[in-house]
């Protein structure tokens, strides 16, 4: 099973594809900070339209970041891989909710 979580962007794809990367670890942090635990770096891989969160939170591990539209607005889908025994603490949902509102926000805002 997956959680995703859709975000609309008044921006470009390229617009998001150029400021993502830079915003990943902020993100991690923010949700790690969110359900009360440390957050480690992470290695993401990004092409042209998805990136995928390796490491960081182990909630968010394997999270993937997709991103598909026009110049006036980019649908941004996280998905986070959802496991049987998140859903009782309710942890995963925390986490994976606010890593795509900061990562959407910091995207959308960047110059």
């Amino acid at each position: 099973m997956q959680l995703v979580i859709t975000s609309y962007l008044d921006r470009s794809p390229a617009h998001v594809r150029r400021h993502l990367g830079a915003h990943i670890d902020p993100a991690i942090q923010a949700a790690a900070d969110r359900v009360h635990e440390p957050a480690r770096s992470s290695a993401t891989s990004v092409d042209d339209d998805r990136a995928v969160v390796h490491g960081g939170l182990d909630v968010l591990d394997g999270a993937a970041i997709d991103w598909d539209g026009d110049d006036d607005l980019t649908t941004v889908r996280v998905t986070v891989p959802w496991t049987p025994s998140a859903s009782s603490t309710g942890r995963q949902i925390l986490a994976a909710n606010r890593f795509a509102q900061v990562l959407s926000a910091a995207v959308r805002n960047a110059a």
